[in-house]
């Protein structure tokens, strides 16, 4: 219909039994120029979008970087408090084994300690190191993941 020839008239042309009028040839060209010219500029913007695809990557994966950063800070802060937890109780443990009960004899109040050391039991920082230990896991995964989705556009 839109080259204004019957659908017999077109199957004789595809088979090279008819020739088609002049007209329809123009008209058939002029559509092919197009379609091949849409094909063409149809590219450009997959280039731009591919481009716009490795930019996002990118940036996720500096801000996976980041956050693989401050989570070892996190790691370390927490560390560093489990630490000091276990040498309260120590001290704990050596002024209840020691001599040192008598807190008239040295001046010193070492209730205030227990009750501390007592709060410092209540946080539990293995749990806390174990999630975050996931965490980085889970991060180190996900940079992996990444750097693998930028390989493959770049092959």
């Amino acid at each position: 219909m839109l080259l204004g020839i019957s659908r017999s008239h077109w199957g004789m042309y595809e088979t090279g039994k008819r020739d088609l009028p002049l007209r329809s040839k123009e008209l058939l060209a002029d559509l092919l120029v197009y379609i091949h010219a849409s094909k063409a500029s149809a590219k450009q913007p997959q280039d731009s979008q591919q481009h716009l695809r490795e930019q996002k990557l990118e940036h996720l994966l500096r801000e996976n970087e980041y956050q693989q950063l401050l989570l070892a800070r996190k790691m370390a802060d927490t560390e560093k408090k489990q630490t000091g937890q276990i040498r309260l109780l120590l001290l704990v443990d050596f002024l209840n084994n020691t001599g040192a009960k008598s807190e008239k004899d040295n001046g010193f109040n070492h209730q205030g300690l227990l009750t501390k050391a007592k709060q410092t039991i209540a946080a539990d920082f293995t749990t806390i190191l174990l999630e975050q230990e996931l965490k980085k896991e889970v991060l180190k995964f996900e940079k992996k993941l990444i750097e693998s989705q930028l390989r493959k556009k770049n092959l």
